[in-house]
């Protein structure tokens, strides 16, 4: 108000001109009206402008004007028209008068203007300043804007009141003169009476809160604990009874509650979320102090921590910042290439890591997916030099080496219920998940591929996708597409499927550099030819569709690696070219012209050996003799390739001087083997293609003067070659290799060419009839259980033994280079070997399931006798204890399962065996044994029970039942389970015949002698039951 009074005064002593007036006139008359009403317009009205919307011929003005213009004037006559009245008639009051009175209205803001006389006007001038600082209102003469924001001062009140309260926390100062006086005059008796007077007004929080100013330093007292105790002091008032949980009531303070690391129990989300890794992938040590200035802190949960755990560096790989995304994804790659030991984290299916990768491929950074092919790759692979790995050729070489066997992904896992009893294994590969991270966690590889991965890389992969100028990640994608393609036949089905291997090709082979003549340069790719190999052994489908492919690598046999400036690379070129086409072989597929492009090479590197021992040229020459066996086989039947007739016997045999030379002074122990080999199969076929007599004796004194290695390849191979001369007799050689010869497919396949030679026992026959467990050794153990079963004379048993030897097609013509029948050279192995005593008593098992077993359901009306016969020869060989008791107990529940009414006249059948019973029963119940060798022995008895997922306690309580059903008592049946209960130490066991079934316990009549020796705690519990030992 001063300042605006002082203008004002400024303004009327300058004697200015105001910019305007206001005039106060009475209201004008009807002619002033009419004036201008008919006032020209300021602008001439424009006659041709169209209208918006067509005029109403019938519509009335809508005011006056626009009836009285002049025109309608001149050229209508006038109409006058009665007013309307207004019943509530106002004065007419000029505009401008309208607006002064609504301003006064407002608060009589102007209020009567008064005139004043001044004699003397002083000049304006700047507010004083004091201290230095500017008037208060204005800022370098000029107002300083306002601002009005109610959430900005009630703020500003609140921090200021804060302020206030932190600064001057509550405190007793020292008391004035007066106080002190009237302190000093009160009794002791008084103040204590005071005091208590005190203490009974206010509440235990406000006595703490004020005693807090006598304590010395209260001023000091952080702002956190008079937070702290301002929040206790809510609490206390507005809820009482509610316990106070003070990580609940954190965010009220802006309080951080890190998280507890004894709250997470799961180990796997301990690593996710507590281990903190550096940017180079190593883990940091909690215990370290790592300085700020490392660049290793971080506004995460744990600000004060160094380096970053996996689930930050997760949440910070969906950054919007490309740079930022694709260091994360490095940092990822680098921590899986150093901790193998947290891929069960990567997979698990709560942390869901590998959709976080997959979707990373499909950023459209380059920069991001060249990382995310990093991490990925780490997931995926495994760190191997893949020269190394391609040159070692020591187990592709020998017999069947391209057959390749891994590991079933059903693997059984032990599942253990209460206090054990329901026990059971359960195969981990048996459910079928739909959903991709559980298909990760189960299969990586298949569930990548229902990720849509196989697509992305055909993306990445194209001729114009900028990635191809990457060669480091265009290499890491080849290889995990070589890694994915072991996995088996419907992976490289998928691949091929797909169109990856056409680009790939062109990419690494055909626009590549070659040969290689400087140490820059693009030059072939290793892994696309290597990924070539893996898919034709993969699939017979994708072979056939490499052959033309194949012919494409045949340059780098022709070029000698030794001009090479990377030799090395050069040699598994070459190397790696003769597996492919040794695998294409081993199906029938023969590369056209393939021997006369290579012949005079092949003969080069044979005949070079006897002057060189340079390991790279043995290992070469080692499979290019592995590649020309094969080739000996396809010749010999011409209608096992495609074409037919595609290659000649005199082809394939053209080496056998060469052959024959080397093995006069061989170079190394795998020359010598593969040379064996390519005689041995062209010795096993004189009878067909008979050779000259002259070189087929060179060829016999070649080998017979080696001395033969102790491997079973080596004996294997050196038996498949003698054998063809009939007049050498192997049974010198064969009976001191005997324990030698069982070891492996190679010893046993030597065994059963020597059978003319060589007559082995019984028990040597059947254990590699059993052993061939895997179904590249089908035919062999067939063959093998073929002669045992002539030896034994098992009669009607065989049938029963036969069932077991599941379809040796494939088998056969695996043995015999016969590919017409296959399909894929990659099989599955069995998880659980079988043993000698599970195949003796099979008939037992079949019996027992009779509704499921086909052979059984054929002799419903001789069980008893196949029982019979069966523990008359389990009594010839050795038998596992603890599955003959699972076998015995078997006997006594045949015909007790569901589906076996057809075995009504047999039930009871113990009754007619009690003498093999008996025998058996004294054999077993005088060992101890324990419920893990039981449980072990049921799941190995049978298919039926692995299929089943069938626990051995619910066979124990089946067998407890048909005792209390239909026994009679029987003195057998109540040994065995007599000897159960002493034997398994679980309580549920014991509890289930001494309680459940307490009223065959008196029928449990057996001789102590008829027992093992039992401790002094089962015998007094057999007293307690009322179980008296004879």
């Amino acid at each position: 108000e001063e300042d605006l009074e002082r203008l004002q005064e400024e303004f009327f002593a300058g004697n200015q001109v105001p910019s305007a007036k206001v005039i106060r006139q009475s209201a004008p008359t009807t002619a002033t009206m009419a004036a201008i009403e008919t006032m020209p317009a300021l602008e001439p009205a424009l006659d041709t402008m169209p209208a918006l919307e067509p005029a109403l011929e019938t519509m009335p003005a809508l005011d006056r004007s626009s009836e009285t213009t002049p025109h309608s004037v001149s050229m209508e006559e006038e109409v006058e028209y009665e007013p309307v009245m207004d019943p509530h008639p106002e004065p007419h009051v000029p505009v401008t008068k309208k607006m002064i009175d609504l301003t006064s209205l407002l608060g009589q803001v102007l209020g009567d203007i008064k005139e004043h006389t001044s004699d003397h006007a002083v000049p304006p001038s700047l507010p004083v300043t004091s201290e230095g600082k500017p008037a208060r209102g204005q800022h370098n003469g000029f107002p300083t804007p306002v601002h009005r924001s109610e959430f900005k001062k009630r703020l500003a009140k609140q921090k200021e009141e804060k302020k206030v309260r932190v600064e001057t926390p509550p405190r007793v100062e020292q008391s004035n003169d007066e106080n002190e006086q009237r302190i000093r005059s009160m009794s002791a008796e008084e103040i204590q009476q005071a005091r208590e007077e005190i203490m009974e007004c206010l509440s235990k929080e406000s006595i703490e809160f004020l005693m807090k100013g006598r304590k010395k330093g209260g001023v000091e007292k952080t702002v956190e604990r008079q937070e702290d105790e301002e929040l206790a002091i809510m609490k206390s008032t507005y809820f009482p009874e509610v316990p106070l949980e003070e990580d609940k009531l954190a965010w009220i303070l802006n309080k951080e509650v890190p998280v507890e690391p004894e709250k997470i129990t799961n180990e796997l989300e301990r690593m996710y979320r507590l281990v903190r890794f550096d940017l180079q992938g190593q883990r940091i040590d909690p215990a370290q102090d790592i300085p700020r200035h490392k660049g290793l802190h971080h506004h995460g949960d744990d600000p004060d921590k160094a380096g970053y755990s996996l689930a930050e560096l997760f949440l910070l790989s969906r950054s919007q910042m490309p740079s930022q995304r694709a260091m994360v994804l490095n940092v990822i790659a680098r921590i899986i290439q150093h901790n193998k030991e947290l891929r069960p984290v990567f997979l698990d299916t709560q942390i869901a890591a590998t959709v976080y990768l997959r979707s990373a491929l499909d950023d459209r950074h380059l920069v991001v997916q060249v990382a995310a092919i990093h991490a990925l790759s780490a997931l995926v692979t495994t760190p191997v030099d893949l020269e190394s790995q391609v040159l070692d050729v020591d187990s592709f070489n020998q017999f069947l080496g391209h057959v390749v066997l891994k590991k079933s992904s059903k693997e059984r896992v032990r599942r253990k219920g209460l206090n054990e009893k329901l026990s059971e294994f359960v195969e981990s590969g048996s459910k079928d998940y739909t959903d991709d991270v559980h298909l990760v966690e189960r299969d990586l590889v298949r569930g990548l591929i229902q990720m849509d991965l196989l697509p992305r890389f055909r993306y990445l992969v194209d001729p114009k996708s900028e990635l191809l100028n990457d060669r480091a990640s265009v290499e890491l994608v080849v290889g995990m597409l070589l890694e994915m393609a072991k996995e088996g036949q419907d992976v490289c089905e998928a691949i091929a499927d797909e169109e990856l291997v056409d680009p790939l090709v062109y990419w690494g082979i055909e626009n590549q550099d070659w040969p290689m003549l400087d140490q820059a340069g693009d030059y072939p790719c290793l892994g696309v030819v290597r990924l070539l190999s893996v898919l034709s052994q993969g699939s017979k489908r994708v072979a056939e569709t490499l052959v033309e492919k194949a012919r494409i690598t045949l340059q780098f046999l022709v070029t000698s690696p030794e001009i090479s400036s990377l030799k090395r690379h050069a040699y598994a070129l070459q190397i790696e070219t003769l597996k492919l086409l040794r695998i294409l072989a081993a199906y029938g597929l023969i590369v056209p012209t393939l021997i006369k492009d290579i012949h005079s090479t092949l003969l080069d590197w044979l005949f070079e050996l006897s002057s060189s021992s340079d390991e790279l040229r043995l290992k070469r020459a080692s499979t290019a003799l592995s590649l020309l066996e094969v080739l000996l086989s396809a010749a010999a039947d011409p209608h096992k390739t495609i074409p037919e007739h595609a290659i000649d016997w005199n082809e394939a045999s053209a080496y056998v001087p060469a052959v024959i030379a080397i093995m006069k002074e061989p170079q190394s122990d795998r020359v010598y083997d593969t040379a064996l080999a390519y005689l041995g199969t062209w010795a096993s076929h004189h009878n067909l293609f008979p050779p000259s007599p002259e070189l087929a004796e060179e060829a016999r004194k070649a080998v017979t003067s080696m001395n033969i290695r102790h491997t079973t390849h080596s004996v294997m191979r050196y038996i498949q070659f003698i054998t063809a001369y009939r007049h050498q007799d192997s049974s010198k050689l064969l009976g001191s290799k005997k324990d030698l010869l069982k070891k492996d497919i190679f010893g046993r396949y030597g065994l059963w060419i020597a059978l003319r030679d060589w007559v082995p026992e019984r028990e040597d026959v059947l254990t590699c009839g059993i052993l061939g467990n895997n179904i590249m050794e089908r035919w062999l153990s067939k063959c093998y259980l073929q002669t045992w079963m002539k030896q034994e004379a098992v009669g009607e048993l065989a049938p029963f033994y036969l069932d077991k030897v599941q379809d040796d097609v494939i088998s056969k013509a695996l043995f015999h280079y016969d590919g017409r029948p296959l399909t894929t050279f990659v099989y599955e192995t069995a998880v659980v070997e079988q043993e000698v005593t599970q195949f003796i008593l099979s008939p037992i098992d079949a019996m027992y399931h009779f509704d499921k077993s086909d052979v059984a359901q054929c002799y419903p009306d001789k069980i008893c006798t196949l029982v019979h016969h069966t523990l008359q020869l389990a009594s010839s060989i050795q038998i596992d204890h603890d599955a003959m008791i699972i076998g015995l107990m078997k006997i006594f529940l045949i015909g007790d399962r569901e589906g076996q009414n057809r075995l009504m006249n047999e039930r009871e059948i113990f009754w007619n065996v009690s003498d093999d019973m008996d025998m058996w029963l004294d054999r077993v119940c005088k060992t101890k044994t324990d419920l893990n060798g039981l449980e072990t022995a049921w799941m190995h008895s049978s298919e039926y029970i692995q299929e089943n997922q069938v626990p051995f306690y619910q066979f124990y309580q089946g067998f407890v039942s048909q005792y209390a059903s239909i026994s009679f008592g029987h003195h057998g049946f109540a040994r065995l389970l007599l000897y159960l209960v002493t034997q398994i130490d679980i309580i549920d066991y014991r509890h289930l015949v001494f309680s459940d079934y307490r009223d065959i316990v008196p029928t449990l009549k057996v001789s102590r002698q008829e027992l093992p020796p039992l401790s002094t705690e089962v015998d007094n519990l057999l007293k307690q039951v009322g179980i008296s030992l004879l």
